[in-house]
């Protein structure tokens, strides 16, 4: 199940409701929780709360619950490919 925190979702559209110190364009975060991050690596929810410790992987918690941003989560885990030899 996918969430998203979109702050300006309640405001309106267009430029001229807003006023212009709050006229910037807020990008729209998508956020997952750890079943769908288990699924999307192939890992055990055990090795989730590992890479958690560790802080191999990023997560914010809300409430006590985990959320995830998959584009993050990409990049944070890239760090650990191993290059192929020529």
């Amino acid at each position: 199940m996918l969430f998203s925190f979109d702050i300006w979702r309640n405001f309106p559209k267009s430029n001229e409701a807003m006023s212009d110190a709050s006229n910037t364009d807020v990008p729209r975060r998508v956020y997952v929780r750890r079943d769908i991050i288990e699924h999307r690596y192939h890992i055990s929810s055990r090795t989730l709360d590992t890479w958690m410790a560790r802080r191999k992987i990023p997560f914010i918690k809300i409430g006590g619950k985990l959320f995830f941003e998959v584009p993050k989560c990409d990049a944070s885990l890239r760090r650990f490919e191993v290059k192929a030899r020529e």
